[in-house]
């Protein structure tokens, strides 16, 4: 039924659950189990875009959120890490020594 569309998993939302299908890149169909029927589709970019087919639009929208966020899409929108606030390897390798003594006297 799905010819090369790509099966990207099942989320089960308000006791139902659904299977999530790749249609394009970023392009998604949801699809109830119950009666194997599509209920709506989604695009997880430029930004999460809803099209209910056979549900409300708030629950093909927690189902999309549900997607995402279980990973069941291939683009999730991480943020990539700002360089500076990655430590390198070299600085892990090597901890900072510590002194058991007690510091010097002054005066």
């Amino acid at each position: 039924m799905y010819g090369t569309r790509a099966v990207k998993g099942m989320v089960a939302v308000a006791g139902k659950t659904y299977r999530i299908v790749r249609v394009e890149s970023g392009h998604y169909a949801v699809v109830r189990l119950l009666d194997d029927v599509q209920v709506g589709t989604f695009r997880s970019r430029p930004k999460l875009d809803i099209h209910p087919e056979k549900i409300e639009s708030a629950l093909l929208l927690a189902i999309a959120r549900q997607a995402i966020h279980a990973a069941k899409t291939s683009w999730v929108g991480h943020v990539a890490p700002n360089p500076a606030s990655v430590r390198s390897a070299d600085a892990l390798e090597r901890p900072s020594r510590v002194s058991s003594n007690p510091p010097p006297r002054v005066g």
